[in-house]
């Protein structure tokens, strides 16, 4: 898992902005952006979003069998 955290803007009300690269079940690395005030909730959002497309993507795969 590779896990990149930026800063948006400056002061006290900026925004984070996260990137994360996931390998799920040794398959190749999913990519997952966040972006919130709250790093912690960028942090989640990225993960998720890279979550749901490898859910995504394992649902295609099935459909396609």
């Amino acid at each position: 898992m590779d896990y990149k955290v930026q800063s948006v803007s400056k002061g006290k009300d900026a925004l984070a902005s996260v990137t994360v690269k996931v390998s799920f079940n040794g398959e190749p690395a999913i990519i997952g952006h966040g972006l919130n005030i709250d790093t912690m909730l960028a942090s989640a959002r990225a993960y998720i979003g890279a979550l749901n497309s490898y859910l995504s993507m394992q649902g295609k795969m099935r459909s396609r069998a």
